[in-house]
């Protein structure tokens, strides 16, 4: 089994949300970062890698 990686939090109006979580092969080919590389002030939507795409 694939080791899934969680990549943001689903937020809810009336009740507790939960954590969305990616196996590898999605959160490489959508560009996805990790929940524990988001910015401290994240309010954990998921979050994309830009850098891997900007042009140098």
């Amino acid at each position: 089994m694939a080791q899934v990686n969680a990549i943001g939090i689903a937020h809810a109006n009336s009740g507790p949300g939960w954590t969305m979580y990616a196996c590898p092969p999605c959160k490489a080919s959508q560009r996805l970062l990790p929940l524990d590389q988001h910015p401290a002030d994240s309010w954990g939507f998921p979050r994309y890698d830009y850098a891997a795409t900007a042009a140098h």
